[in-house]
């Protein structure tokens, strides 16, 4: 049972414009809107928070690219998981996840955010439209996410997917498996991701978001998966 849930946001959610590029930042190379909020919405709420014993419940996600999955845990469900971890085996991508977990959660870095849209709208006709668009979303959204503002501890840090650092607690990993133009896993094949994880943190569940293709490969050596349909090719991988 969710200890608390912020209705608001999830009502007001509008995933076109709270996207990578958009109300988030990307970083060089990243595609824009590249995972969808309302998908990341959808995984995130059919995570098992119920509390065993006293362990913080974390939420990782070592995929993060710029940080949807976290952002939206933060922005949607601030009660849910007590640490959400952001890793990436890219540096820049690491740091873009950051901030992006600041704008959703300090004031400061939100106005900040806001302000660098409102001078980007003079560049052209087309960014001005959009930019007045993200700002009056912005807008609608501040008190929203500020009146209420998480009680968790946020991280961000470089890692291999195959090679995390150990934690305590109750382990939460959700991603979106890279794929398509940034389909390798540097630190190992995909055969191997969900034996490692479970190696590593026996206890922890796993909810990644891959293609069709992939599935195979994925759950080839790891009895016990779940899986479900997404739209347009992808499917969820639960462990």
């Amino acid at each position: 049972m969710m200890r608390f849930r912020n209705d608001e946001f999830i009502r007001t959610l509008d995933p076109d414009i709270f996207s990578h590029g958009r109300l988030l930042r990307r970083f060089p190379g990243s595609d824009a809107c590249r995972f969808s909020a309302r998908v990341a919405l959808n995984l995130l709420e059919r995570v098992d928070d119920r509390p065993r014993g006293s362990r913080p419940r974390i939420l990782w996600d070592p995929f993060c690219g710029a940080g949807m999955i976290p952002c939206v845990a933060l922005a949607a469900f601030p009660g849910k998981f007590d640490v959400v971890v952001a890793s990436d085996i890219n540096r820049e991508a690491v740091a873009c996840a950051l901030g992006n977990l600041n704008i959703v959660c300090d004031s400061a870095a939100f106005a900040a955010r806001r302000a660098q849209i409102h001078k980007s709208r003079g560049m052209n006709q087309g960014m001005d439209r959009r930019g007045a668009i993200i700002e009056a979303y912005m807008a609608e959204l501040e008190p929203i996410l500020m009146t209420t503002p998480p009680t968790v501890t946020i991280g961000a840090l470089r890692g291999d997917a195959f090679r995390l650092p150990a934690v305590s607690g109750d382990v939460h990993f959700v991603a979106d498996l890279p794929h398509g133009n940034q389909s390798q896993l540097l630190g190992g094949p995909l055969s191997k991701l969900l034996p490692s994880l479970r190696s590593a943190f026996p206890d922890a569940t796993a909810t990644f978001v891959t293609t069709r293709d992939a599935v195979e490969q994925l759950c080839h050596s790891t009895p016990g998966v779940q899986l479900r349909d997404l739209a347009h090719g992808r499917v969820v991988v639960r462990l």
